[in-house]
């Protein structure tokens, strides 16, 4: 493979990859599938590695492209028996993380089994800090496939609506990524342009299409290619460029994120909920500087539930919009003259001492998060990942430095319940004078059983 990317990349062949991922998916395809052990596999990717660095060693290399990073099964034995022991046996040798994200919005069982929101979270926060406790650094992320899956209508005709349930997990996921931007080195959403090699057994065409044939929808005729609706997730995001700026939601289950380029001021909402939601954006204007037009992008499922629809309209001014359930907005305001960016926000992400503490009914589990840079003025988020058989409870009593926080009892995302058990995150706001360069924490729970 070295000699392959030595002789035919680069000059006036092919353009060298960015990244080099060693296999795909290969524990579910070797072990889960197969007769294989992860420990035969990481040690192929040690190997791989280890050639592929003497014919290209200016190549990024990593793995091990999990498929299904589903940490918390069997009480987190997953995560001993998979990810950690790739990061332990492989970790040194690898430049990045390499993962595939899905919600199931439609499962074997008629049910969503969604990743988005606490869970996905909760999934990057413990690579992170494993990352971080077992090399002294957070390696970054490559997210070669993300997107939704519809497993029971993955074998039928195309239809509008299995494009929703492709597509309409995209923005939320890419909104996750976009609150690491400093760990995520690329993400692609599993997106094939016409796929003609991936047809089905029964002719069917592959389900990931961004172009079929146009007679693929009753009643038209022509076997020309045109788009699928997967193509209005790009449509959404075609605008939105600049510099990320500060944005804040008060409501954990409306993402957003901001950014700014000349006299545009680009603002993506996501609704997590099942339900349509009314939101007033809140816009802080500089002086002098007023709004002009405000053009509002909406990607969601139509009333008769059966297609996505993209609706586009412009205002000269918007107090309040509604986001159809699970559904996305991009609001694009036009200001008077360029917006001028005065002033920097600098963010940091520190991480406990330790993880994956098994929860013993009245223990005051301590943690400790030491090197913070104090400033004078701040804003503070105490991140608690746990994992807990459903029906226990998500809200410890937890002291921070001493002083109680309150834990919010809303969460970003679904309530997990299609899912073995809970595994997410919870933001807990901390008050900045709480905080110190070295901080103890001490989180206590009635019940037993689950990890922090």
């Amino acid at each position: 493979m070295g000699r392959f990317l030595i002789d035919f990349h680069g000059g006036e062949g092919q353009p060298k990859p960015a990244y080099i991922e060693i296999m795909n998916e290969p524990l579910y395809e070797f072990v889960t599938v197969g007769d294989k052990t992860p420990e035969e596999i990481f040690t192929f990717h040690n190997e791989v590695a280890d050639g592929l660095r003497l014919q290209v060693p200016d190549i990024p290399i990593g793995g091990y492209v999990a498929a299904f990073p589903n940490f918390e099964e069997d009480n987190f034995q997953r995560w001993e028996d998979r990810m950690k022991l790739f990061m332990d046996m492989s970790g040194e040798k690898m430049d990045f993380w390499s993962i595939h994200l899905y919600d199931f919005n439609l499962s074997w069982a008629n049910t969503k089994v969604l990743r988005r929101g606490s869970n996905l979270e909760a999934t990057f926060d413990m690579m992170e800090q494993y990352s971080h406790l077992s090399f002294d650094e957070v390696k970054p992320f490559v997210i070669s496939e993300y997107g939704g899956r519809a497993l029971t209508l993955e074998k039928n005709p195309w239809t509008p609506y299995r494009d929703w349930l492709t597509m309409k997990s995209m923005t939320s996921m890419l909104l996750s990524f976009s609150e690491r931007p400093q760990h995520i080195l690329s993400a692609v959403p599993f997106v094939i342009v016409k796929a003609e090699w991936g047809r089905h057994d029964n002719g069917n065409p592959y389900p990931w299409r961004l172009m079929r044939k146009n007679n693929e929808l009753p009643g038209e005729q022509g076997s020309y290619w045109v788009y699928t609706e997967i193509v209005n997730f790009f449509k959404l995001w075609s605008e939105v460029k600049g510099k990320r700026v500060d944005s804040k939601s008060t409501h954990p289950d409306i993402q957003t994120n901001a950014f700014v380029k000349g006299n545009k001021l680009y603002v993506v909402l996501n609704n997590l909920l099942f339900e349509e939601i009314t939101i007033s954006p809140n816009i802080i204007q500089q002086q002098s500087n007023a709004i002009q037009s405000v053009k509002v992008k909406h990607l969601h499922l139509n009333a008769a539930g059966d297609t996505p629809i993209l609706d586009e309209a412009e205002y000269e001014n918007l107090d309040a919009i509604s986001i159809g359930a699970e559904g996305a907005v991009v609001l694009a305001y036009t200001f008077d003259d360029d917006i001028l960016l005065q002033d920097t926000v600098s963010e940091a992400k520190y991480y406990a001492d330790k993880y994956l503490t098994p929860i013993i009914p009245y223990a005051k589990h301590e943690f400790n998060i030491d090197g913070i840079r104090v400033g004078e003025q701040g804003e503070v988020f105490l991140r608690v990942g746990m994992g807990r058989d459903h029906g226990l409870s998500l809200i410890p009593t937890i002291t921070f430095n001493g002083f109680p926080l309150e834990v919010p009892e809303n969460y970003m995302g679904y309530d997990q319940a299609t899912r073995g058990s809970w595994f997410g995150v919870i933001e807990v706001p901390v008050p900045y004078y709480y905080v110190r360069e070295n901080n103890e924490i001490r989180l206590q729970f009635t019940e037993k059983g689950g990890h922090i």
